[in-house]
């Protein structure tokens, strides 16, 4: 893992504080010493350096004389070009620096802080450092302010100077700091630190080599693309590339933090404190580089911080393969972790790496473990006091404990081996080696290892591109690094290797084999990539969608939507009214597609109910879906029958299956269109090409996104025009004028004004303390609520949060509240569940509990379902084998466990049913809603807070963890930014958070504004032909690799894929064109290919190039 923070630059005694914590010890001094011993001969630099410490050690120990040792280093390493004088004068003062060294060390411990032993002298000149001795504190003090290492300015250099600027979207106020140096942080899996931390000295050793060998791969990436003076403004100009330092702290063990609460001077205060356990094993390096570029035409610049934006995953995946590698070269079995990505030690169990990292775990359950060594209950203690024992360990400890006791209080962060070990005994586990089986057999070639990188490398890019239509070349390397963490890389030049494969064989998409094209944008000529199947997708579904929009034939009449409107009683009054008269009159009256796009409570549903009862009046079949179940249920209000509602993947099931009529007399509703991928709506449009129907769409493009890639309602506008599809811009379903006009703010991305109007009405709270305190907050107000509206038998109250595990453990808490409501009895029994992200957790069960299934569920002895994915039904009541429930119609039944039991982990898959994720939410309606954000905002786009921000009718609370938005505020900051962090601050970055709205581009859209996309995707696959054909003019026979990739060739990327694409594209005017000769050109490439794989051919005397899909 590779993580970055900046540090503020100004005075060096601003950066002490910093200092300090980057040189905090946390090896023992035996420890240590150990490490010293058998590192030697491990240590990076030339044979100078390393002869130089030898030859020093062996002066400390009385070994040989001073002089004895000047003449060995001159005897070997004196350049004999230079004056003999000259090199003995620097060869002393190299000695003696060392021996300077080892003094120090000797009395104060081993130096934690290294320079670059590899330093440009530009460099070294530039900031007065050397990297033949360690950095003394007062020079990091001043490196790390973005200063000399005499405490002096940079010659050459320009300062910039602090400033304060406004956001305009947010209202935010940015303090603007000079950057004086950046802190990179490189982490192995934790399965690499337990190894370290229980190796005999030796193995720990070349662990920790292995380490800080991949380490230093990784940074010279990192110094390739940041080490780059700009020139111009922004780097418009370009930029001279140039040479960096940076200083290394080696670091061994981590601790858990907790965001909690406290009361001073009547003020609730969120503060963070450490939790007094022994930390885990964490082996990791900072390495901290000044802001200073030194170019060989003698300009000194910044560091391009700009080109960070994929660079840290990037770098930090080729960090972990080149340690895969070394760990491998040591013996060890080291497998992908395909859920992390990173290089896994096979030899440490899943429940020991577990266990040793209880800070990535959370600081809850740390604390939970710490309180149950002293005999105490976490979850029993009230606040004060929880607070009050994690800091009796470092504030003094309190009266009257035991020797033990103040003992277990006693922690640091210095690494403790002795309890790790006493915690593996624990665990019934005992450390054997990093040793994996021995392997069998010749080790594979290059071609080979390649292909298996290949191999593995494509489901991670696969992800992104189901994600999105368009990724970056970042994206494309990281993956090509994913897949050399698994088969092994050689050098760093392997990923070029590894992409190229991905432009010549092509890659996975859907599970379906695609060719990359690729082109350069922006400013800087950013590489971003889409597939040909995106591109053909989009170009059909906009064929498609123009065709069904043209064929007018069987539409309503306008008199007939007007005479269904006037029977339902609906009037359509007012501008609102009129935007839906229109909305309705488009899509009756269109052709056999048509879209509506309606803002979050516009009355959507409304404006359906004459259509369906219109369409049903003619006799036609009317059939509603959505993405979801919930959501498709929804549509039964408009009038469709509640047989013919699906959600839509069983929709595409049963009508490719039979199982339903379509024909021209049918009508498919789909709803929540907006969260729809492109290819999902190109299914719906091709299955209405062949069947017929009306296909009639509604959504909104400012709520929840698709998780699939496409931005399917600008296709929409893309296909039809803007001015065909109606917009529905205002809203009904909010009561009040204020909190309509709230909705407006959260719609249109200005969350710091729906912020402020919140806080002022009392609906928005930040709440102190951390997770645990936000969760506790929200079950409270739920209280509040159901009691306020007891006596109101159609109120409503519905909980909504980003993720799956917070829902859980809100829904824990809230049914603890409704217990003490009378709501839910007793406890009758507790299952292993598992929710539909795999969290696993102990249920306890009672009649009352609401619960959600995950997938359509039969009750016993009884026909059909009781419930299906999404369905939230009442425990009546549970035992042992199963439980008897009430579905929402009041169709009671009995399922056992067994039929809820997941077949891998035999988990029943089941969870509370009190609150909704958010794109769960979208589309309910409820008296009041509550939107419960315990992580807080980090991971909430605008388009979330939108749509939870609108679930009501009368009021909606947003309640935030503040321990979550101090920590983002912090990590924003300068490391050594010790200002601290206000209410305004945490409010300002929960608006910055809120009022995202990330758009994502589609693949036309891309190549119409790309260059170098035609040429560049046939030149690749002319290029990829070259090692085969070589192979085949030397008699040779064609390898494993270039049998199955010329078999994939032929089978996957011949003319019907590019003939697709160039059919369709000409829709598109002048886009048209240039993809029509790149689809000509892909086939006469391939078609070129496979000629000349049937013949020999003469070598062409060049290998294939290596294709990086850099920037």
């Amino acid at each position: 893992m590779l993580t970055y923070s900046t540090i503020a630059g100004g005075q060096p005694a601003n950066t002490a504080a910093m200092t300090n914590h980057l040189l905090t010890q946390t090896l023992p001094r035996e420890v240590a010493d150990l490490a010293r011993y058998y590192t030697r001969g491990m240590e990076w630099g030339s044979a100078e350096d390393r002869a130089v410490a030898n030859l020093a050690e062996g002066v400390s120990k009385e070994q040989l004389s001073y002089s004895e040792a000047i003449s060995e280093l001159m005897l070997r390493h004196a350049d004999r070009g230079a004056n003999p004088d000259d090199e003995e004068a620097r060869l002393s003062e190299r000695l003696a620096l060392a021996l300077e060294r080892r003094d120090f060390e000797a009395a104060y411990g081993p130096a934690v802080a290294e320079p670059r032993r590899d330093m440009h002298p530009l460099v070294s000149r530039g900031l007065r450092l050397d990297p033949d001795r360690g950095v003394r504190r007062e020079e990091i003090n001043a490196l790390l302010a973005g200063r000399r290492a005499d405490g002096e300015e940079i010659e050459g250099k320009r300062y910039a100077s602090a400033r304060q600027v406004t956001d305009r979207r947010t209202g935010e106020v940015k303090d603007l700091t000079p950057i004086g140096s950046v802190d990179f942080c490189l982490t192995p899996d934790k399965s690499v630190s337990v190894a370290w931390a229980f190796a005999r000295p030796t193995e720990q050793a070349s662990i920790y080599v292995a380490h800080r060998d991949a380490a230093a791969e990784a940074l010279a990436v990192i110094e390739g693309r940041i080490g780059q003076a700009r020139k111009g403004n922004g780097g418009r100009d370009g930029a001279d590339p140039g040479h960096i330092a940076w200083i290394a702290f080696d670091h061994y063990t981590s601790r858990p933090t907790l965001w909690t609460s406290r009361q001073e001077d009547g003020r609730t205060v969120t503060e963070s404190v450490a939790v007094q356990v022994a930390g885990d094993p964490d082996l990791h390096t900072h390495f901290t580089v000044p802001n200073a570029v030194f170019c060989e035409n003698g300009r000194v610049g910044s560091l391009d911080l700009d080109r960070l934006d994929g660079l840290i995953k990037e770098a930090g995946a080729l960090y972990q393969a080149h340690l895969a590698a070394n760990l491998r070269r040591l013996g060890a079995e080291v497998v992908l972790d395909d859920r992390t990505g990173m290089a896994r030690l096979a030899a440490i169990p899943d429940h020991v790496r577990d266990h040793f990292s209880k800070r990535t775990l959370g600081g809850e359950e740390a604390a939970r473990a710490f309180a149950k060594t002293l005999g105490l209950d976490w979850d029993a203690l009230p606040p004060e006091r929880r607070t009050g024992l994690l800091k009796a360990g470092v504030q003094g400890m309190p009266a009257g404990l035991d020797v033990e006791t103040r003992a277990k209080l006693k922690k640091d962060d210095v690494a403790n081996f002795a309890d790790w070990r006493r915690q593996a005994g624990e665990l019934g586990w005992e450390y054997g080696g990093i040793e994996g089986p021995p392997r069998e057999g010749p080790a594979a070639t290059r071609e080979e290892r390649l292909a298996q990188a290949y191999e593995a490398a494509l489901p991670w890019l696969e992800r992104e591109l189901d994600r999105r239509a368009v990724v970056s070349g970042a994206d494309a390397r990281t993956a090509a690094t994913r897949g050399l963490i698994a088969a092994g890389i050689e050098e760093t030049a392997d990923v070029g290797r590894v992409t190229a494969l991905f432009r010549s064989e092509g890659v996975r998409q859907y599970g379906e084999a695609t060719a990359l094209v690729w082109g350069r944008a922006g400013e800087r000529g950013e590489v971003g990539i889409t597939t040909a199947l995106h591109a053909s997708d989009e170009v059909e579904f906009i064929r498609l969608a123009r065709s069904a929009a043209a064929d007018r034939r069987g539409a309503l009449g306008a008199g007939e939507i007007a005479a269904a409107a006037e029977h339902a009683g609906l009037t359509f009054e007012g501008e609102h009214g009129a935007a839906q008269r229109r909305a309705m009159h488009c899509l009756g009256e269109g052709g056999r597609f048509g879209v509506v796009v309606g803002a979050a409570g516009s009355g959507k549903t409304t404006l359906l109910q004459p259509l369906v009862a219109a369409w049903t009046g003619q006799g036609r079949a009317v059939h509603g879906v959505a993405l979801a179940w919930r959501q498709a249920d929804d549509l039964a209000d408009a009038g469709i029958p509640r047989g013919n509602v699906r959600a839509l993947s069983v929709f595409l099931e049963a009508a490719k299956a039979d199982g339903i009529v379509l024909d021209r007399r049918s009508v498919v509703v789909v709803d929540e269109l907006g969260l729809l991928g492109t290819r999902q709506g190109l299914e719906l449009l091709r299955l209405q090409e062949a069947r017929g129907f009306r296909l009639a769409m509604l959504g909104d493009d400012r709520q929840c996104q698709a998780i699939e890639a496409g931005p399917i309602v600008d296709l929409v506008r893309r296909a039809l025009g803007p001015e065909a599809v109606p917009e529905i811009l205002t809203t009904v379903r909010q009561r009040a004028e204020r909190e309509r006009e709230i909705a407006g703010h959260w719609r249109e991305g200005r969350a710091a004004e729906a912020l402020a109007m919140k806080r002022e009405d009392g609906t928005a709270e930040l709440v102190p303390g951390g997770t645990r305190e936000a969760v506790e907050r929200v079950a409270a107000l739920v209280g509040e609520r159901l009691r306020a509206n007891a006596g109101d038998p159609a109120y409503t109250l519905t909980v909504s949060a980003p993720t799956n595990a917070d829902a859980h453990r809100l829904g824990v808490a809230i049914r603890e509240v409704r217990r003490g409501l009378g709501q839910i009895g007793e406890d009758q029994v507790r299952v292993g569940a598992a929710d539909r992200d795999g969290n696993a957790y102990e249920m306890a069960l009672a009649p009352g509990d609401r619960v959600r299934l995950f997938a359509s569920t039969r009750a016993e002895g009884e026909g059909g379902s009781i419930g299906r994915n999404g369905s939230v039904l009442t425990v009546l009541s549970a035992d042992a084998k199963g439980m008897l429930m009430r579905n929402a119609s009041g169709r009671e039944g009995r399922v056992a466990w067994s039929t809820l039991a997941d077949r891998g982990t035999g988990r029943v898959r089941l969870a509370y049913g009190e609150v909704m994720t958010t794109h769960t939410a979208q589309g309910s309606t409820a008296t009041e809603h509550i939107h419960a954000l315990p992580a807080g905002t980090k991971a909430v786009t605008g388009f979330a807070a939108y749509a939870s921000g609108t679930r009501h009718r009368r009021t909606s609370w947003l309640l935030v963890s503040a321990g979550a938005e101090h920590a983002e505020v912090v990590r924003r900051r300068p490391l050594n930014d010790v200002r601290p962090v206000a209410e305004a601050d945490a409010w300002a970055n929960a608006a910055r958070n809120l009022g995202r709205q990330p758009r994502q581009e589609g693949a036309l859209e891309f190549l119409a504004r790309a260059g170098e996309v035609r040429r560049g995707a046939a030149r690749a696959l002319r290029e990829g032909v070259r090692p085969a054909e070589r192979r085949a003019e030397m008699g040779l026979p064609e390898t494993t690799l270039g049998e199955r990739l010329a078999r994939n060739r032929r089978d996957r990327m011949a003319a019907p894929l590019v003939g697709r694409l160039a059919e369709a594209v000409r829709v598109q005017g002048s886009l048209v064109e240039r993809l029509s000769r790149f689809g000509a050109e892909v086939t006469a490439a391939v078609r070129e290919r496979f000629a000349r794989l049937r013949s020999s051919a003469p070598d062409r005397g060049h290998e294939e190039r290596s294709m990086s899909l850099d920037r």
